[in-house]
């Protein structure tokens, strides 16, 4: 049986050996596995000012002081950070939904910049939400539902390109839905259901093509006609305009390019003539609701199979 000798053997796992080791040093000489739990000072102001806006019974924000600043990323409730190759790191996510938190929303959240999620929602929020806002050119998901803000919904949204999902349900958010909004070519859910919004329904939003879920129900008072534009968004499966004022459909939905909704709401508003009969062209829609409108004539049920 032939031998292979130990020594070559040994002298090329120390080879190896040798590398591995440069290779660690040549990481962590650029950052890589030795990072702050520390943020850049206007990060760590936006998070503190955010402290001193709210007021919370559950004290989930008791680790968030100033004494316990280097260890904002490990400890700080809710928060959680990104780190780049240059060891720095910075916030990519508040969560703080149904903590029971009163008071309002500072500018200074406009500082978080690297911020991808910010999770608010079900809370007591009060004021208005703040334009900064739309510095955070990487947010993908922001959650701001269920509270009791108001005002207008800043345009400034608009340069928020990266949102996926922009959830402002149930607030009392007034006046028109920002044009704006149709810049946001990421956007696959758009919830504005159960505020106090005003206005048409802007074509713009014929731009965000990969919408998915567009909700603006609930006894709001948007008016005239659903634009051309979001009836051709070609992955629009839920489309829910229940209690409104809206007056029907700006082209015949034989021009749409529809195919892919599910849910088609439209109930309580003020559609008047015949009921579409384009509807039969809708082949995989599972819930339509047409009550409460100035409809006539009959719902195509047997194209309407899933229904």
């Amino acid at each position: 049986m032939t031998t292979v000798p130990l020594l070559p053997q040994a002298i090329l796992l120390l080879f190896c050996l040798l590398l591995l080791n440069q290779f660690v040093i040549s990481l962590n000489s650029i950052g890589i596995g030795t990072y702050s739990a520390s943020v850049p000072p206007s990060e760590l102001d936006a998070l503190l000012e955010l402290k001193a806006r709210l007021a919370n019974s559950q004290a989930v924000l008791r680790a968030w002081n100033v004494n316990n600043s280097h260890n904002v990323c490990k400890s700080w409730a809710g928060v959680t950070c990104t780190y780049h190759v240059s060891g720095q790191s910075h916030i990519a996510t508040i969560n703080l939904a149904e903590s029971r938190l009163t008071g309002s929303l500072p500018p200074q959240l406009g500082n978080l910049t690297f911020m991808s999620t910010l999770n608010l929602s079900a809370n007591l929020l009060s004021g208005a939400i703040p334009s900064e806002l739309g510095n955070l050119a990487q947010l993908e998901r922001l959650y701001l539902y269920g509270n009791h803000l108001i005002g207008p919904i800043p345009r400034s949204l608009g340069n928020c390109t990266s949102l996926i999902r922009l959830e402002l349900d149930t607030n009392e958010l007034s006046s028109l839905i920002p044009a704006e909004l149709g810049h946001l070519c990421n956007l696959q859910h758009l919830g504005l259901s159960e505020n106090k919004l005003k206005g048409s329904i802007p074509a713009t939003l014929g731009n965000c093509t990969r919408l998915v879920y567009l909700e603006l129900s609930e006894k709001q008072f948007i008016s005239g006609l659903i634009p051309a534009q979001v009836m051709k968004i070609r992955y629009l499966e839920a489309l829910n305009l229940d209690q409104n004022h809206i007056l029907g459909f700006e082209a015949p939905l034989r021009c749409s390019n529809a195919s892919s909704l599910i849910l088609l709401g439209i109930a309580g508003n003020q559609v008047g003539g015949a009921i579409p009969p384009e509807l039969a062209q809708l082949k995989g829609l599972q819930f339509l609701d047409l009550a409460h409108n100035q409809l006539s004539g009959n719902i195509p049920w047997d194209a309407l199979s899933k229904l």
